[in-house]
């Protein structure tokens, strides 16, 4: 027993289904339709429901048993190992399973491999109009213009520049100085070479410490961590942007841009990435690498300052920075200095 529909109109007929020999005799309800066996296509059946005969012309049969319809045309094997998994409950288990781990696996490092390719196919114009957007986005909600005094900012933004020519960085690669009292001392780099660092952190330290911070940052930037980041909270936008060339996404990213960073922060793979150029940079430009150890120092004793109540927000540099110890050491170590302990600040 099966329905049968001619492809034509979308009237049921309920047939009765005869094979004789090579003909698929299709007889009932008025209608008498013989058909080469060799033509009838058994699909693939999902589950429980009913079997699907393609016929030609357009013609289609469905039928509720399997077995008959097996017995008589012969289903392939694969199909009828496909309806045999697609009803065995282990199997279904099996492959939710698969499925879930394939979908862990994308997220934890399809993703970032895939960010890593296309952050380098994306032009630097377009992360310097994303670094533009994000920062205009910032001054108007969550930042203020800095206070630090022009001298001082002078005198900093010439030790950036001199790490700049050695680190390789894009020459638009620049330094700004923002006041924030709600993040406190911290630093970071932007898509786009912007690096913004804030009034507390450059009161809180000397300026070779200051420096070495700002290497750390170089370091972001060298390795375009801050748009493989925003590409991994924002993919789809920036798919987009690297195999179409729609610059006009970036503004949809751009506004993301201060929540991923202030929110998520770097990585620690990229954060290692980072140290590790740092302590390079440093070396190359006739620094010590010690002196990043002690800014880590410096921004730790600072955090000691406030007890955990206070510190509710945790914005601090070292909240999305982790590791410090390990960091620390490793810096000491480059200088060859592992080991060293830092006194305390007055």
């Amino acid at each position: 027993l099966a329905d049968y529909y001619d492809g034509r109109t979308s009237r049921r007929y309920e047939v009765e289904v005869e094979v004789l020999g090579d003909v698929l005799a299709i007889r009932g309800d008025g209608l008498a339709h013989d058909v080469p066996r060799g033509r009838a296509n058994v699909l693939p059946r999902l589950g429980s429901t009913p079997v699907r005969i393609e016929l030609p012309e357009g013609g289609l049969l469905v039928a509720p048993d399997f077995a008959a319809v097996a017995a008589n045309l012969g289903v392939p094997v694969v199909r009828t190992l496909a309806y045999r998994l697609e009803t065995h409950p282990l199997a279904v288990l099996v492959a939710m399973a698969g499925i879930a781990l394939a979908g862990w696996f994308a997220y934890r490092e399809g993703i970032p491999w895939a960010s890593s390719r296309i952050a380098e196919q994306i032009p630097y114009g377009i992360e310097s109009q994303l670094a533009e957007d994000a920062l205009d986005s910032m001054d108007k909600w969550m930042l203020r213009p800095t206070a630090t005094p022009p001298g001082r900012r002078a005198a900093l933004a010439g030790e950036f520049e001199r790490l700049r020519a050695k680190s390789g960085a894009p020459d638009g690669t620049r330094l700004e100085f923002r006041s924030a009292d709600w993040i406190g001392p911290n630093a970071f780099a932007l898509p786009g070479g912007v690096v913004l660092v804030t009034d507390q952190l450059v009161e809180l330290m000397e300026d070779r410490e200051v420096a070495a911070v700002l290497a750390h940052e170089l370091g972001h930037v060298r390795h375009r961590h801050g748009t493989r980041h925003v590409l991994n909270n924002s993919m789809h936008a920036f798919i987009m942007m690297a195999l179409f060339g729609d610059a006009t996404a970036v503004a949809g990213v751009a506004a993301t841009v201060p929540t991923v960073f202030l929110n998520t922060g770097f990585s620690r793979d990229f954060e290692r990435e980072a140290d590790a150029f740092a302590t390079g940079l440093l070396g190359r430009a006739e620094r010590s690498p010690a002196d990043f150890a002690d800014a880590l120092e410096a921004l730790r004793q600072y955090e000691a300052c406030f007890d955990r109540k206070e510190k509710s927000r945790d914005w601090g540099y070292l909240s999305t920075h982790p590791g410090y110890e390990e960091r620390r050491q490793a810096a000491l170590a480059a200088a060859g200095e592992a080991g060293r302990d830092r006194p305390p600040r007055p």
